[in-house]
């Protein structure tokens, strides 16, 4: 991180799932600091799906934008192996918080 984002000393990602069709997953909070790598994809929490996030643009416009917090929601576009009937669409909802210190 330290090379692609030298103004950002620590990172804190906070994930948290939402899922009308059961119980959620549980929360995720991952801290970076500036030697981590500068990787910003996480995999969605149900093992049979094969889809993930991507907050990436979220963290570089963070980092341009000078702003210590960032919220908003992304919805997983994978694809759950073992839901019946066949494959369905995985549609769990991610609420993000990334602050930057």
């Amino acid at each position: 991180m330290r090379r692609i984002f030298p103004q950002i000393e620590q990172l804190r990602i906070e994930l948290a799932f939402g899922d009308t069709r059961g119980l959620p997953p549980s929360p995720q909070v991952h801290t970076l600091y500036p030697a981590a790598a500068a990787f910003f994809r996480f995999a969605c929490p149900y093992a049979d799906c094969d889809g993930d996030f991507d907050l990436t643009d979220v963290v570089v416009a963070l980092a341009k934008g000078g702003v210590l917090t960032s919220r908003g929601q992304l919805f997983c576009d994978g694809t759950r192996r073992d839901r019946l009937p066949g494959h369905a669409a995985c549609s769990i909802r991610l609420d993000y918080r990334l602050t930057s210190g």
